[in-house]
């Protein structure tokens, strides 16, 4: 996702991120104890009218269809990851052999078939709600927390269908979903351990929020003028690579690299988890230090050294959008713990 598309995703975290900052353990108890009252308790008039909008809100998440859709991506994760006999025997698919990519081909089916559904779901939301104009008010502010990533494309869909597609909106929930979710909540969740282990670091994250942000607010558009920060998560991905040998690459011609003769169709596996490591060019690689960003210039400046997001025109194209979740979600959770029950614990 572009820098400039970013932007038309911030209705639909802005409100995500307020939520989860402002969900502390006192509400988590509040709330049990009045959805508990509700369906136990004595209950009046405005109580049952409560109890009815949330027994229709239940009817339209629908959780076995998300239980569904969930059970599909860990599977084509698995099924993804797997070795393939014929790539190791190439004549076994003149034998009519095919491997994993015919259950690929089922699952991707499936998935398609299920994100077709919540599309026709969002839209005939959309369209009961009486007019577009209430939908565009949501999207535009993200002051209830209504839009979702659905609810953004089809508003683009409406003033540009030629571009936006329902093909292009499933494209993007499935790249979404298959490449984005499990390695930025990896990369979020290394990130809070190394900060746990290192109560310094997490000090130091704390005072940077601080006295930039304060308590009393959150911004996105605060997240770049947070260089400690950027130096934590650019160290995690050094340290723990969410994808550790990059994607695949396959060399288009006969070339010589390094002295060596790579003929045609050779497949390359990019080891970043041995080069962020390397002590030739990393001083003490083994140790979790993000100021050593500050010394050389952030993430850009270190070049062919740090490659969490692979390199050239095969890099990812998710880097900004993944980069700005992952601090986003930081600073939510730096703003809302502060560590001192895991101090002197390893």
């Amino acid at each position: 996702m572009s820098k400039r598309m970013l932007p038309l995703g911030k209705p639909v975290r802005s409100p995500v991120i307020i939520s989860v900052a402002q969900f502390r353990p006192e509400k988590i108890r509040t709330c049990l104890g009045r959805s508990s009252n509700l369906w136990g308790g004595c209950r009046n008039k405005q109580d049952e009218e409560r109890l009815q909008k949330l027994k229709e809100r239940c009817r339209e998440l629908n959780l076995d269809k998300f239980v569904e859709f969930r059970g599909i991506v860990e599977e084509t994760s698995v099924v993804s990851g797997a070795a393939n006999v014929a790539d190791f025997f190439p004549a076994l698919r003149r034998l009519g052999w095919h491997g994993p990519e015919r259950k690929l081909a089922w699952l991707q089916r499936t998935r398609d078939a299920l994100i077709g559904e919540f599309i026709k779901r969002h839209r005939f939301r959309r369209r009961r709600s009486g007019s577009n104009g209430e939908a565009a008010v949501a999207i535009g502010n993200g002051d209830k927390g209504r839009a979702t990533v659905i609810d953004v494309m089809l508003s683009l869909q409406e003033s540009d269908p030629g571009t936006y597609t329902d093909v292009t909106i499933k494209g993007l929930i499935a790249e979404i979903l298959a490449a984005g979710i499990d390695t930025s909540a990896v990369t979020m969740e290394r990130a809070m351990c190394l900060l746990l282990i290192h109560p310094e670091v997490l000090h130091a994250a704390r005072a940077e929020l601080d006295a930039k942000i304060g308590q009393g607010r959150m911004a996105e558009e605060d997240i770049p003028n947070l260089p400690f920060l950027n130096f934590i998560i650019n160290e995690t991905l050094r340290l723990y690579p969410a994808v550790p040998l990059l994607m695949p690459h396959e060399s288009s011609q006969d070339c010589t690299v390094g002295g060596y003769d790579v003929p045609h169709g050779t497949m390359l596996l990019a080891n970043a988890w041995a080069i962020h490591r390397d002590p030739n060019t990393w001083d003490k690689p083994q140790e979790f230090k993000p100021e050593r960003f500050q010394c050389e210039g952030g993430k850009e400046e270190a070049g062919l050294r740090m490659l969490p997001f692979g390199s050239g025109r095969r890099k990812c194209p998710g880097e900004s959008l993944a980069m700005r979740v992952i601090g986003l979600a930081l600073v939510t959770l730096i703003h809302c713990s502060s560590g001192r029950s895991f101090r002197g614990r390893r």
